[in-house]
């Protein structure tokens, strides 16, 4: 959509209020308006005009995507963390292949998990 003289956008935003009274008829679309500086605009603006993006929708979604994803990066890395410190509590034994193991299967289950 296109965007105001007071640098608003109104979004449509995927959400699961169906019953909300700014709901569409199909229950998945929701409108938000946000305000954005001149510059933030112009980005948006610009990667639709390039034609990376279709609308502005699309480009405040991978932002949110992205975000997201950092998100869940900083929680992987701070649960990384304390597994390491959990490791540097207990008592020093040499590391083998089947500890190797074990760290494998453990960051694939808890991968798995958070999906």
């Amino acid at each position: 959509m296109r965007a105001y003289a007071d640098s608003s956008f109104i979004l449509r935003l995927v959400t699961g209020e169906a019953d909300s009274p700014q709901t569409s008829l199909d229950g998945n679309i929701r409108l938000m308006k946000i305000e954005l500086t001149p510059g933030h605009q112009r980005y948006i603006e610009d990667k639709v005009k390039s034609g990376a993006y279709g609308s502005p929708d699309e480009v405040v979604r991978e932002g949110l995507r992205l975000l997201e994803a950092g998100e869940e990066r900083t929680r992987r890395l701070a649960w990384l963390q304390t597994e390491v410190e959990k490791g540097f509590t207990g008592s020093a034994t040499p590391w083998t292949a089947k500890d190797t193991d074990r760290v494998r299967q453990l960051v694939a289950r808890r991968a798995r998990r958070s999906r």
